[in-house]
């Protein structure tokens, strides 16, 4: 009878371990997930960012806007800001 209950308590023992190790690792992958969406929201944003300011600002840093044209330029001649 003593050996029936040890096994009984190793196999709980084995199965508390194994989700035990179950829950860390979701976890883990459950964070991974996380911070790459974080990651690529990041990313996302600076494209945004950048997409904006190459609109507004024209020939700079950034280099000529999407649309072909210097939107920024033109932008500042309507405002009469002289370069």
């Amino acid at each position: 009878m003593k050996v029936i209950w040890l096994k009984v308590i190793w196999l709980k023992v084995i199965w508390l371990k194994v989700i035990w190790l179950k829950v860390i690792w979701f976890k883990i992958l459950w964070l991974k997930v996380i911070w790459f969406k974080i990651l690529w929201l990041k990313v996302i944003w600076l494209k945004v960012v950048r997409l904006w300011r190459s609109l507004w600002v024209g020939y700079g840093v950034e280099g000529c806007s999407p649309l072909g044209f210097p939107l920024g330029r033109l932008f500042l001649r309507m405002q009469n800001v002289e370069f």
